[in-house]
C-alpha cells in the first residue's frame, strides 16, 4: 500500500490514485490531466519522455510509492502539482476532540454508539 504525508491528516494509506493534474508555467490557468500509463509499455526509456513528450499530453506511472511525472518539469511552479487521491481514514483514538475527526457526521454518530 502507498503512502502519503498529508498536512491536514499527517501519514496516510493510498487506497488508489485517481488523478495527477500538472502545471507546468507559473502563468498556466488550468491543471493539466495526466494520463496514467504502464512503465512496461512505454516505447523507449524514460529520459527520452522527460525532454520530448508533449506538455500538453503528460503521463504518469507509480514504481516504488512514487509518482513519475513525464515531460519532467522545467520551471518550479508553487502548487503545480496535485493528486486526487483516495486514502483510507487516520486512526482514530478516544482522546481525539472534534477538530481530529474527518469521517462524516452521520459516521460520527455510528462511531460513538
Amino acid at each position: 500500500m502507498k503512502q502519503l504525508v498529508s498536512p491536514t491528516y499527517g501519514t496516510v494509506d493510498i487506497t488508489q490514485v485517481k488523478n495527477v493534474l500538472v502545471k507546468y508555467t507559473a502563468d498556466q490557468v488550468n491543471f493539466i490531466n495526466a494520463r496514467e500509463v504502464h512503465k512496461e509499455s512505454l516505447e523507449y526509456g524514460t529520459d527520452y519522455y522527460a525532454t520530448r513528450q508533449n506538455v500538453n499530453d503528460p503521463f504518469y506511472y507509480i514504481q516504488d510509492n512514487s509518482i513519475f511525472l513525464y515531460p519532467a518539469p522545467t520551471e518550479a511552479v508553487t502548487g503545480g502539482f496535485k493528486a486526487e487521491c483516495i486514502i483510507q481514514p487516520p486512526d482514530l483514538l478516544t482522546a481525539d476532540t472534534i477538530d481530529k475527526v474527518f469521517v462524516p457526521k452521520r459516521i460520527q454518530r455510528i462511531i460513538e454508539e
